[in-house]
């Protein structure tokens, strides 16, 4: 995993972090849902019982986070896809990091 440090300069308790962390704990189309309401609403719902007013800028970076994330996410799939690819034609793990580095 790289960290970037535009991530890293936000500090641990930044509030993007709480959003990470209870995104991640969705599932489904829960997930969805509480991502479609924090964009219109600014808050955090959390079921249903506490309404959290959140500053659209850290909506925005959570956002952006997410997209990132995605991003990374496809990146490193596709460098296993490759190495796994380079291994099946016989190239040995050392030789497909080689190659990848190439």
């Amino acid at each position: 995993m790289m960290v970037r440090d535009e991530w890293r300069r936000l500090g641990w308790r930044h509030v993007v972090w709480d959003l990470v962390r209870y995104y991640l704990s969705l599932r489904g189309r829960r997930q969805a849902a509480w991502l479609e309401e924090l964009q219109q609403d600014n808050a955090l719902d959390v079921d249903g019982d506490a309404r959290f007013p959140i500053a659209p800028s850290d909506v925005r970076l959570f956002l952006d986070y997410l997209a990132m994330r995605e991003q990374d996410f496809q990146a490193a799939r596709a460098l296993l896809r490759m190495v796994a690819a380079l291994k099946s034609d016989g190239l040995s793990e050392a030789g497909a990091r080689d190659y990848l580095r190439a």
